[in-house]
């Protein structure tokens, strides 16, 4: 009872395995350890003191545990005060402080760890600084719900990670929690909690840990009513289930319940009553949340959390705004909880649902409708069959007719075939013959008209691909143009050609490969419908059509113009506009100075790129669908009665 009541009084770590030891509260080291320098002692416990020192070798900063050694060992390797080190070797975890190595003397063994800058839980809860800098506004017990359960998930990862290994620390209390002020990116909390301080680990593989399990030793305010007793029939890892629960409980109500009255009194509080509820009006604390605490501080270790993964996991869904195993809830409260964390979801599936629903209805009353259908044409038959032969030889009759027309299909398909297969072989003989005549082109035009109207049986057979092969042979084929092609232009001198093709571009290729070199641009809302190249390949002219092409092309407003430039590109368009008809045709005059102009059902016009004066007409009884220019500085032009028209022109010329 007296050692209840200290224990109370100061909220130390208890051990009673340190009985007959030095006293280990009070001592000091040696200012150089190995090779680490001993700095300042930045707190002390049951079992030893931790210093700031420094590693010269690799210019850190160390924490160094000094333990004293118990009296009387006769190695290091038989000295109960290196469970910590050997605990902490087998253990690796984020949230878990790292050892680096273990040094011993005749008085001590060293145990060197991490350095972690920052305050522990506890000075976090407790200090106003240290609360403002690390995000809270002023100092206050009680910290936000959602740091409380972050921290105690962190936590609760790095215990069962400690469980696997078969260790169970025995002392979770918020001194021994150190916030780094560390933040990865994503996270919630602005620190990383870690656990430290396994001093009092237990190993449940040990048999020298067996013979010492039920022994008090921990904090008492934090430790379970199994561990205060000493019952060892119990998983000693539900202990730390507990303490990790009373560890939230203080982050969300501001303290842990302290006993008050005789040691039996305060026995019994501990071991027996019920831990006080979470304040039911406070509202900032949700209910999910109340439940979990209220769950891992069962006092029967039967009713608990029977792990500290599943206490992580329960903590992890109410973080995710799902249902939690520690409070069953009914469906009208899931359903909101689902509708509230997904609300566009949980929308589209009620959609669905009222779709569903309207198409089984809708459904449901179609077959009914059908079943009433159904009935009323058996009654029918019934009814037809029951008029006598009458009926029957109508039958007969119906299926005859239909017999009748199924062979007429036949003998209609059969007959296709066999007009498909006297085209084809008309076909693929003209087409032979004009492979052997070298006319390709004409061998081409006919293998498309085969493709067009054969099925896909017939283009696959040999006679046809070899005739494919042959017609195609040497051919290139450029990229595509969105219309018709409306006219090729060679050049005279270099080995290139110009295509336009219903668009407002000018496409330049080559003879050898057919790659585009070049393009020319005239306005974006424009088609051109006719294109020449002067003689001394300097300039490109375009005859072409503002706006979409229709059959209102004819109209006085079309908006038909011609644009000439440079083919290098040097100098923009001359632009000539106000023509009524369309413009089918164009052609350069003495070399690259003048320019002939063809429309629909309109004069002829000539004009002179170098100077201003009004074009010459010449009158043209028909449409003017070619023009080509004479060596002589003559014109002939090609109408569509299929005449050509020649004409003289002099030089110079005015209007």
């Amino acid at each position: 009872m007296k050692l209840l009541h200290a224990t109370l009084r100061g909220g130390a770590s208890t051990g009673t395995m340190t009985h007959g030891d030095r006293d280990e509260r009070e001592f000091s080291i040696a200012n150089q350890v190995g090779r680490f320098e001993i700095g300042e002692c930045v707190g002390r416990g049951g079992f030893g003191a931790v210093y700031r020192a420094k590693d010269p070798l690799l210019g850190r900063n160390v924490a160094v545990k000094a333990v004293p050694q118990r009296a009387g060992r006769t190695s290091v390797g038989g000295d109960d005060r290196l469970r910590e080190a050997r605990a902490a070797a087998r253990l690796n975890h984020p949230n878990l402080v790292p050892l680096y190595e273990v040094l011993d003397d005749d008085d001590f063994v060293y145990l060197i760890s991490e350095f972690c800058e920052g305050p522990t839980l506890h000075q976090f809860l407790h200090d106003d600084a240290v609360s403002t800098g690390m995000g809270l506004t002023t100092r206050q017990d009680k910290m936000p719900v959602s740091w409380a359960a972050a921290i105690t998930i962190k936590l609760g990862s790095a215990i069962a990670h400690a469980h696997d290994r078969g260790l169970v620390h025995r002392d979770i209390k918020p001194s021994n929690v150190i916030l780094m002020s560390e933040q990865a990116q994503g996270e919630l909390l602005p620190f990383l909690p870690r656990l430290t301080d396994f001093g009092l680990v237990l190993d449940t593989a040990s048999e020298w840990e067996q013979q010492t399990h039920g022994k008090l030793v921990g904090t008492v305010l934090y430790m379970a009513p199994e561990q205060i007793l000493g019952d060892t029939s119990v998983d000693a890892r539900l202990a730390d289930v507990y303490s990790l629960g009373l560890l939230l409980y203080q982050m969300l109500a501001g303290a842990v319940p302290r006993p008050d009255g005789t040691p039996a009194q305060m026995l019994r509080q501990m071991c027996v009553d019920p831990i006080p509820p979470l304040p039911a009006g406070n509202a900032s604390i949700p209910s999910d949340l109340k439940a979990i605490c209220d769950k891992a501080l069962r006092k029967d270790p039967a009713q608990r959390y029977q792990s500290a993964q599943s206490f992580v996991q329960d903590l992890t869904r109410f973080q995710a705004g799902r249902s939690v195993a520690a409070r069953p809830q009914g469906f009208i409260e899931r359903s909101y909880r689902v509708i509230r964390r997904s609300p566009w979801v949980s929308a589209l599936s009620i959609i669905l649902m009222c779709f569903v629903v309207l198409g089984s209805s809708a459904l449901a009353f179609s077959n009914q409708q059908l079943r009433d259908q159904q009935r009323s044409l058996e009654s029918a038959v019934r009814t037809a069959l029951a008029s006598g032969q009458q009926a029957v030889r109508a039958e007969q009759l119906t299926l005859q007719a239909l017999a009748d027309v199924e062979l007429q299909r036949e003998h209609t398909l059969a007959s296709r075939q066999e007009a498909l297969g006297i085209a084809y072989r008309a076909d693929i003989s003209q087409a032979f013959a004009a492979v052997s005549r070298h006319d390709f082109a004409s061998a081409g035009v006919i293998v498309n008209e085969i493709r067009d109207y054969a099925d896909a049986s017939w283009c696959e057979r040999l006679d046809f691909r070899l005739l494919d092969a042959l017609a195609h042979d040497g051919w290139r084929q450029l990229a595509g143009f969105d219309d018709a092609i409306e006219e090729i232009v060679p050049f005279p001198h270099s080995p290139l050609f110009a295509v336009v093709g219903g668009s407002n571009v000018v496409r330049i290729h080559d003879w050898d490969d057919g790659h585009a070199v070049r393009e020319i641009h005239v306005d974006e809302d424009s088609s051109i419908r006719s294109l020449a190249i002067s003689p001394d390949e300097s300039f490109v002219a375009v005859g072409a059509t503002k706006g979409i092409p229709s059959l209102l092309d004819w109209w006085p407003t079309n908006g038909d113009f011609v644009a000439v430039t440079e083919l290098d590109g040097s100098k923009p368009f001359k632009r000539l506009s106000g023509y009524k008809a369309t413009i089918d045709s164009l052609a350069f005059l003495r070399g690259s100075a003048d320019i002939a102009v063809g429309t629909r059902y309109e004069p002829m016009e000539v004009f002179s790129l170098e100077s201003d004066d009004r074009p010459k007409v010449f009158p043209s009884e028909r449409r003017s669908e070619d023009l080509f220019a004479l060596p002589g500085g003559g014109i002939t032009w090609l109408s569509t009665s299929k005449t050509i028209t020649q004409q003289r022109i002099d030089v110079p010329w005015q209007a």
